[in-house]
């Protein structure tokens, strides 16, 4: 938690540097950061209690399903770009 807060001081500072419209971009990201984060936390700590072990199995069957559709994806561009 530290070293995010500390990342956060320096990137506000850099954005002082730059303009007012950094510092808004800075705080932007911030901002988005710590509600996601609070939301998956929530999500986790309420649904963790609620499904079986069936559940959690599915539940893994589909993300291994989506990292390998993912990683197949990335494969197939990486073969098939074209560099001019």
């Amino acid at each position: 938690m530290r070293a995010g807060l500390v990342g956060f001081g320096l990137g506000f500072f850099v954005a002082l540097q730059l303009g007012p419209m950094s510092m808004l971009l800075v705080l932007g990201v911030a901002i988005a950061s710590l509600s996601w984060m609070s939301l998956l936390a929530t999500g986790t700590a309420i649904a963790s209690r609620a499904p079986g072990e069936r559940a959690i199995r599915l539940a893994d069957l589909l993300a291994g399903i989506g990292m390998l559709g993912f990683a197949g994806a990335l494969g197939f561009a990486t073969v098939h770009d074209r560099q001019a």
